[in-house]
């Protein structure tokens, strides 16, 4: 079991990086390129991922209680089964992210994006979604009426827009997925 509390990484990149099961309460990930790392598993209360690029990280079954995720860019992150509880998510990027079965009281997602996000069985009681934007395609665990009850805005693309995001998001896929390593 790596410890690495109120550690501040002060580096540019730790992609791939392979830190499951291990305990890094209050340790300082912001403005790091932390795509395809593996924390699963692993105790990050309080952790600062501020302004991260976060591609296909894997955060599976963590303790993010009060973690710092805003202004970060998550595309297709694995939070399922996580507790996230009073997490900040503001103005973060989180395209297609796994919130599945994440404990998600108290968290902030005000003007996040959460389009072709899964949120199936997602605990979000007092959760604060005002300005978070949602597609179609974005699985809520309540129903998209009450997403908009909630301050909640439906992105709704037309079929040519949508063509031109999906075939810049597909374009951006290599970068995004750390495959592209300058």
């Amino acid at each position: 079991m790596d410890t690495c509390q109120t550690f501040n990484f002060k580096t540019n990149s730790l992609r791939n990086l392979k830190l499951q099961d291990s305990h890094c309460i209050g340790a300082a990930f912001n403005g790091v390129d932390i795509r395809n790392a593996d924390f699963s598993g692993s105790s990050l209360q309080m952790a600062s991922f501020r302004h991260v690029i976060g591609s296909n990280v894997n955060f599976q079954r963590c303790d993010l209680t009060c973690a710092d995720f805003s202004s970060g860019i998550f595309f297709e992150a694995d939070f399922s089964f996580s507790d996230l509880i009073n997490a900040n998510f503001d103005s973060s990027q989180l395209i297609g992210v796994d919130f599945s079965y994440a404990r998600l009281e108290f968290a902030s997602f005000r003007k996040a994006d959460l389009r072709k996000a899964k949120l199936a069985h997602a605990d979000l009681r007092s959760s604060i979604l005002e300005g978070a934007k949602f597609d179609d395609e974005t699985v809520l665990p309540f129903s998209h009426e009450e997403g908009l009850a909630r301050g909640m805005v439906k992105e709704s693309l037309s079929s040519s827009a949508k063509n031109f995001i999906w075939n810049w998001v597909t374009s951006k896929r290599h970068y995004l997925s750390g495959a592209s390593q300058n």
